[in-house]
């Protein structure tokens, strides 16, 4: 279904998939999805706050060549903003969003200089840190930011008495600051999940 010309929305594109029907969603999540306004983050959100010891965890490039081509793509379709999307924007965008999660006391994001998009199905995952996809092979710029991407993945799930913290390499900076992708939102910073809940017993 079209909307405007183009592609659905977010909201439209989930309800078009059939998402409303799969028995996953229920209260203000099913009423958002029926009504064509619920976003993926809703569903993230929500889930994270459903389980709190659980550590919820999310490794990004900072500037996607892949998923900048869709938003392209998906923006000329449908005749929305975007269609111009560069690395710097994406980038932003990005932010906002593991912003918007990180509020979430059970977040965290990996963040890897470049343009990579997918690190799990190539051996970019072995040599991956947050310097870049070969950042485990360099010396330079090596900091506890350049924990190796195969290191952190494999600190999950999060057991009792371990923890698992936040990495970005680069500048920190405030919001009115960002330029670039050389950067790390300093809002995002520091975060860090402890579980220190003793486990189930049976």
């Amino acid at each position: 279904r079209a909307a405007s010309g183009g592609l659905s929305t977010e909201g439209g594109l989930l309800h078009d998939f059939g998402t409303c029907e799969t028995g996953l969603l229920r209260g203000r999540l099913l009423t958002a999805c029926q009504g064509e306004t619920l976003a993926v983050a809703d569903v993230f959100d929500v889930a994270m706050q459903m389980f709190p010891a659980v550590a919820f965890a999310g490794v990004n490039s900072k500037a996607d060549w892949l998923q900048i081509a869709v938003y392209r793509a998906f923006a000329r379709e449908s005749l929305l903003p975007g269609a111009d999307l560069n690395a710097s924007d994406f980038y932003v965008a990005l932010n906002l969003l593991l912003e918007r999660y990180n509020r979430n006391p059970n977040y965290v994001s990996y963040l890897v200089a470049g343009n990579t998009h997918c690190f799990a199905t190539s051996t970019l995952f072995y040599s991956a840190d947050a310097r870049g996809p070969n950042g485990t092979q360099s010396r330079s710029g090596a900091s506890e930011a350049s924990v190796p991407l195969a290191t952190w993945v494999g600190a999950l799930p999060v057991r009792p008495g371990e923890v698992v913290e936040s990495r970005c390499h680069g500048t920190l900076l405030r919001r009115k600051s960002w330029s670039g992708i050389g950067y790390c939102d300093a809002a995002l910073a520091g975060k860090a999940f402890h579980f220190s809940e003793a486990p189930p017993t049976s």
